[in-house]
């Protein structure tokens, strides 16, 4: 593979004429001009960078017939865009367009349908026509000439034209690649330069011209010059062939296949194009079609007398066409052919050094790739079947180049190759391939050919397969593997319960002819080998032996069998805070325990703690942990305290601890202790009734103080919830407190009732189911006396 390199376009396209002419195109426009269906070609034109109209220029278009001839048909012109009509498709078209002497436009193109070509005319203020060609094979740098057209110097300034790289938003990407000073003594010159080993920036999509005044970073100013980067070694498509499925000589039915280009980023696409003539540039190309990224193949056909088209592959992106384009060498298929083409002249120079390997697993057929060399640059050779005496028994390609792939193992010999078809048979007799030169036709004489390069076709038994690969792990029962099995994943873990005492391992391979051993054991594909488990790791070993006996590949699965679920269920620890003790002492196997409290403790705390960590307590209804620790508010004479274990394997255990506390008596009917509250209070109680309503422990006197200062409240005033209750030991200190709540508030914030309202039966009935609901009369549970006691509070609340 090579890259074009852009040319004269006037001795590109004399050669052009003659290619046309060679191939009768002005015979065939002339024979079937009245049968082909025209075609319109609409050209908008527009200044760069500007939207002053477009005026003052002279355009013409000329089509190729007998000579380049100028198109009689008049073009409209409706605000710039200049539209030609009934053109005929298929031939090479010139469009010119002149402003004041000079060509601001000039370019060929195949019209073979209807399309719009916008053109955009640079002021001649302007650098225009950068082009640059990668030359260096190193991937992510740039070698090569840098050409671009300077502007009339007399315009502008500016003093140095500077070339970057920009971005695709065209913002640059770091310095400055080459400076070149604006030459006062030219007005009009094409400045070329050689960039060596130019690294290409992160981000760098094209380089663009911008002028500037030298020491005036401000003045910077971008010009229309620019051109995209293609990257030499990463911009052409790999391994290009070509199959031609047509057996007839001259007619090619066939697909082109390559592999993508290492530039390929997924969003790209690629161009298949084609031309007569070599010596053009990729956009004097026709364009036959284009596939996206991911598909690495095109169709061709055509039929042709005596050569076939060139045709090249070009990557795209983002809009822009590569200017490296990769050839194809095209294959005719010429297994029709009952002999050789021509006549064998001894004097003409036979190919060298033939290679061919078949690579076709199945017997009497071959396929791969035939190369070989020659001393001077040829573009048709011919394939042919050879017996044991070097006679033809079959015909098999021409192939066709406008290339060499490099330099063969002789002196200054080319290096070829061509893709035999896989599944191509092998003729009766058939022992050797032959390649011949076939020499350029002369008009009239019959086709001569060299004696051929003779190499054996080898068509020995197929290679033993050198795949080691597994198509499947299972196991019975089934288990999860660690990761999800994959063929080129070679480690695996799983793990399985303690009731898991063996486990059958089947594995699949890849090629039903290699061997698979499990575990030590040589086994068929798919049948299984049984392992047992003991507790912790069981590494299972697979080992799969291609059928070559040479190429191995090891698989392991680590299969974990855990321990048996511990069924613990007995606590380590079982302690009281605040001095109290459990009676009988903590023993693990002992479930039930008592503590006693004085009479003014409002709570007490619990910590609990697991024998075997595997295992989680909660008391009452904490979360569960290895340890918890929860304080539990006493209400009445016992308060209850649950104490639950669960084993790993989800067995319960149950601790109890019944906490007995001598409470404060009240007077029947007048409240109820809960916890730290007093609750329950009648509207109207004094300080007064309310204290001689209680019966207090040995020692202990009592008080009502305000909520908030601490100040005692005197006897003669209303009970009310911003007051609490204080108990106080001999010598004064307070040893426990309970906030005051009124029935009055209890009610309100159950129903909603508002100070001053009617308690209504329906508010009663709320109150009275409240989850809420408390013992309001001091015997310990909610009936039918805090119910009395509730109507007794129908007056409005205070």
């Amino acid at each position: 593979m090579y890259a074009l390199q852009k040319r004269g376009k006037l001795l590109i396209w004399s050669v052009l004429i003659l290619i046309v002419l060679y191939a009768g195109l002005a015979h065939a426009f002339t024979a079937q001009a009245e049968e082909q269906v025209k075609v319109n070609l609409s050209v908008p034109i527009h200044y760069w960078n500007s939207v002053d109209p477009v005026e003052g220029y002279e355009i013409s278009l000329k089509w190729y017939g007998d000579g380049w001839i100028p198109w009689d048909g008049q073009p409209s012109n409706i605000d710039g865009n200049i539209t030609y009509n009934d053109l005929m498709p298929g031939y090479p078209y010139r469009l010119m367009i002149m402003k004041n002497g000079y060509y601001q436009y000039d370019e060929f193109f195949y019209l073979t349908s209807s399309r719009t070509i916008p053109v955009t005319l640079i002021p001649m203020t302007e650098p225009h026509d950068l082009s640059f060609m990668d030359e260096d094979m190193t991937a992510g740098q740039l070698s090569g000439y840098l050409e671009w057209t300077a502007p009339d110097i007399s315009e502008g300034a500016y003093t140095h034209f500077g070339v970057y790289f920009v971005d695709k938003e065209d913002q640059i990407i770091g310095t400055i690649v080459h400076e070149a000073g604006k030459d006062e003594h030219d007005s009009y010159r094409v400045f070329d330069t050689l960039l060596i080993d130019m690294p290409i920036p992160a981000g760098a999509q094209k380089l663009r011209v911008y002028k500037y005044t030298e020491g005036d970073p401000s003045s910077l100013r971008a010009t229309p010059a620019e051109t995209y980067i293609w990257d030499l070694p990463t911009a052409l498509p790999q391994k290009i062939t070509m199959i031609d499925n047509d057996p007839a000589p001259g007619e090619i039915n066939g697909t082109v296949y390559w592999d993508p280009a290492d530039g390929d980023t997924g969003d790209s696409e690629y161009v298949l194009l084609r031309t007569y003539y070599s010596d053009v540039t990729p956009e004097e190309m026709e364009i036959v079609g284009s596939v996206p990224s991911g598909q690495y193949s095109y169709p061709i056909r055509e039929s042709f007398y005596e050569y076939p088209r060139l045709y090249y592959i070009a990557l795209s992106k983002n809009g822009y066409m590569s200017n490296l384009v990769a050839p194809v060498a095209i294959s005719d298929n010429i297994s029709e052919q009952p002999g050789l083409s021509g006549e064998v002249d001894p004097e003409i120079t036979a190919p060298g050094n033939p290679v061919f390997t078949d690579l076709d697993s199945a017997a009497n057929q071959i396929g791969g790739t035939l190369s070989w060399t020659y001393p001077e640059y040829r573009d048709n050779f011919e394939v042919y079947f050879l017996n044991v005496n070097n006679q033809v028994v079959g015909s098999l390609i021409s192939a066709y180049f406008d290339f060499f792939s490099g330099y063969g193992s002789g002196t200054d010999s080319f290096f070829y190759s061509v893709r035999i078809p896989d599944h191509t048979p092998i003729p009766a007799g058939a022992t050797h391939l032959g390649v011949y030169m076939k020499n350029i036709y002369v008009e009239g004489e019959f086709p001569e050919l060299s004696k051929p390069a003779v190499v054996p076709i080898n068509d020995l038994i197929p290679p033993k397969s050198q795949n080691a690969d597994l198509a499947a792990l299972t196991t019975d029962p089934a288990i999860t593997l660690t990761p999800s099995f994959s063929s080129s994943v070679k480690d695996y873990t799983a793990t399985v319960s303690s009731s898991v005492y063996s486990i059958k391992v089947s594995a699949k391979a890849a090629d039903a002819h290699a061997t698979v051993v499990i575990n030590g054991a040589v086994v068929p594909s798919e049948k299984t080998v049984e392992v047992n488990l003991v507790q912790g790791q069981n590494p299972i070993p697979i080992i799969v032996t291609a059928e070559d006996g040479m190429t191995t590949k090891n698989y392991n699965l680590l299969i974990i069998k855990n321990a048996p679920l511990s069924a613990d269920t007995q606590l380590g620890s079982l302690t009281l805070g605040g001095g109290f003790s459990l009676t009988p002492g903590f023993s693990r196997n002992e479930p039930n325990y008592t503590t006693e409290v004085s009479s003014v403790t409002t709570s007490i705390t619990v910590t609990a703690a697991v024998y075997d960590s595997r295992s989680r307590v909660r008391i009452n209804n904490s979360a569960e942990s290895v340890s918890v620790t929860e304080v539990v508010y006493l209400n009445g004479s016992v308060t209850p305290v649950t104490i639950t274990v669960k084993a790993q394997d989800g067995t319960i255990g149950t601790y109890s601890i019944l906490v007995k506390r001598p409470v404060l008596a009240i007077g029947s009917g007048s409240g109820a202790f809960n916890g730290s509250r007093l609750e329950g209070i009648s509207s109207g109680t004094t300080v007064d009734a309310l204290l001689s309503r209680l019966t207090l422990p040995s020692g202990i006197t009592a008080k009502v103080t305000d909520r908030a200062t601490g100040a005692t409240i005197g006897k003669e005033a209303l009970i009310d919830s911003s007051m609490k209750l204080v108990l106080l030991d001999g010598i004064g200190s307070t040893v426990s407190a309970y906030e005051v709540k009124l029935l009055g508030d209890m009610i309100r914030e159950a129903t909603g009732a508002q100070p001053g309202s009617k308690l209504q039966f329906g508010q009663l009935i709320q109150f009275i189911t409240s989850p809420n609901k408390t013992d309001l009369t001091g015997d310990g549970q909610f009936n039918a006396a805090d119910v009395r006691k509730v109507l007794l509070e129908l007056a409005p609340v205070k």
